[in-house]
């Protein structure tokens, strides 16, 4: 009987440590199996993403709901009602060429300055610039082109030395004046260009200090793209622009109480980045075009300079002027609103 009891006993013990064994097991299969499950749904969520950029980059936004977090006022949803321009690379912003530190203003490297500061800064250098709207663009008498069809030929991402001077030497042949939407920081090595193509009457205006995207960065980020790049073209032509194409197309009522300046996009995109065809390009500007429009191209590619040249030299057969946004609303009788997105001008 006493035999019996300690093999029980034994038993019991053994058992209880298999027991203990088989608990640890379970519960470590368990913990790998939820581990890899997350792993799992972090990379499809991860995939997605990467989808859903590739075929922005390919195929452009549609109306799109934009979350804006602003500091102490919780999360609102804004809705940008733009279609925006789609781009080869959106999430990668063109850097410094110049390699020097942004204006010292906005980062000394020990102090940033605050948002509610940048924010005053720009309204009064605004409330300046516009005391000075008449010497925004040298003017030209605009009465020659009156029953004329008008067409705006507009140049995002330059200057450029070499292809802005090249569009530059040809625009008298076509009585042309045109606009170019600077980045700030190509500015620096093209100052000459910069500042011959506004002694030209040419219109200078915005697109940003390093063509960064406005629905990724925070408005104090916004705020130093806008305000280093009108520092840096007033630099050079004695007045800070009035008018902005924001990256991308990318911008909504919230984004435009931040940088405060007239938003001019585009109705015809010629797409000149993509295809780098200047058959191409002048073949959609030809199909399309019309009085009013806002024709987007890029002066950083000779096959858009050489486009541009030869629809124009058949354009103005067809009786179209070739004009500055000023001079389009001004002749239009067109008065800029700054909470209006400008794809095209009508009287």
């Amino acid at each position: 009987m006493e035999y019996v009891i300690v093999t029980k006993n034994r038993l019991t013990k053994y058992g209880k440590i298999v027991l203990a064994i088989i608990i640890a097991v379970v519960l470590l299969v368990a913990s790998i199996l939820i581990f890899l499950s997350k792993e799992k749904i972090f990379q499809a969520e991860k995939n997605d993403n990467l989808k859903v950029a590739k075929k922005d980059r390919i195929n452009g936004f549609g109306a799109i709901e934009y979350i804006v977090k602003e500091k102490n006022k919780g999360i609102k949803s804004v809705f940008a009602e733009e279609k925006e321009a789609s781009k080869e690379n959106i999430d990668i912003f063109i850097e410094d060429e110049t390699q020097v530190n942004v204006d010292s203003k906005i980062d000394d490297g020990q102090n940033r300055i605050g948002t509610e500061t940048l924010e005053n800064e720009i309204d009064n250098q605004i409330q300046e610039t516009q005391t000075e709207t008449s010497k925004t663009v040298p003017k030209r008498n605009l009465e020659q082109f009156q029953g004329k069809q008008l067409v705006a030929f507009t140049f995002d991402d330059g200057p450029n030395s070499e292809t802005t001077n090249k569009l530059l030497d040809n625009l008298d042949k076509y009585n042309a004046r045109v606009t170019f939407f600077v980045v700030g920081n190509r500015i620096n090595n093209n100052t000459d260009t910069l500042k011959r193509a506004y002694d030209m009457g040419n219109q200078i205006g915005s697109h940003s200090y390093s063509h960064r995207n406005f629905f990724k960065i925070d408005e104090t980020k916004i705020l130093e793209e806008v305000q280093n790049t009108n520092n840096v073209i007033k630099e050079v032509i004695g007045v800070e622009p009035t008018i902005i194409r924001p990256p991308y197309g990318n911008t909504n009522s919230d984004i435009k109480n931040i940088y405060n300046m007239y938003t001019i996009l585009w109705n015809l995109d010629t797409e000149d980045w993509k295809s780098k065809d200047a058959d191409k390009i002048v073949e959609y500007i030809l199909n399309n075009v019309h009085d009013g429009a806002i024709i987007l191209l890029h002066d950083i590619y000779d096959t858009s300079i050489d486009a541009t040249l030869r629809a124009m030299e058949i354009l103005e057969q067809e009786g179209y002027a070739f004009v500055t946004i000023d001079e389009m609303a001004q002749i239009k009788n067109v008065e800029l609103d700054k909470n209006i997105n400008y794809h095209y001008f009508y009287e």
